[in-house]
């Protein structure tokens, strides 16, 4: 028997974020020709929201109304810091002069989702996600220019980029027999990732 049905829902939702960001660096003049920079910049980030909600379903095949609320909750949360340099070298001849920048940077970063639905009694369902992981990041370049005339140059350099990170992620399904989130294994993993690039 075929027939339709309606979920009409009313509730609230609050939200959050806060975040913070430092930065430092210092310069030293090592000649007339040599500058030598070094610069650090570190911050956290937090945010997510809780949401309630009260569901009324209404089927065409079933008379009684179902009434249930459900709950939401998410949070995400990180923190990050780089370390950077930077060297300049100049020569007598105008523009003629060797560059070279290092970054190393890394950050670690918490997902966390939940959902749960009740009725009268007791929690009837839910699902709760993680995901979690650091990463790890390497950059270096060096640029040297030697100019022949307003017209022409020589120029050579080298760009590399190593990151390295991990990806955890797990899937939790809510039993009411247990009164527990239990975890399905089939969808949840452990990811690595190297990615090495360079170039001349």
């Amino acid at each position: 028997e075929s027939g339709t049905s309606t979920i009409n829902s009313l509730g609230e939702i609050e939200r959050r974020r806060i975040s913070f960001e430092g930065r430092a660096g210092i310069e030293f003049d090592l000649s007339d020709h040599d500058i030598l920079t070094f610069g650090i910049r570190g911050g956290k980030r937090e945010g997510g929201f809780n949401s309630s909600d009260n569901f009324t379903e209404i089927s065409s095949s079933e008379p009684t109304e179902l009434q249930y609320t459900g709950n939401n909750e998410r949070t995400r949360e990180g923190t990050y810091y780089s370390l950077n340099s930077n060297y300049t070298r100049t020569f007598g001849l105008q523009g003629h002069q060797l560059l070279a920048e290092f970054l190393f940077s890394k950050q670690s970063s918490d997902e966390f989702t939940r959902t749960a639905e009740f009725d009268d009694v007791s929690q009837i369902s839910g699902k709760k996600t993680t995901e979690n992981g650091p990463s790890t990041d390497f950059r270096g370049k060096v640029d040297y220019t030697l100019p022949f005339s307003d017209v022409s140059k020589f120029e050579a350099g080298y760009q590399g980029e190593i990151e390295l990170s991990d990806e955890n992620t797990g899937l939790y399904e809510y039993n009411p027999l247990t009164n527990e989130y239990e975890i399905l294994s089939q969808f949840s993993n452990i990811t690595k990732y190297n990615e090495s690039q360079h170039s001349l």
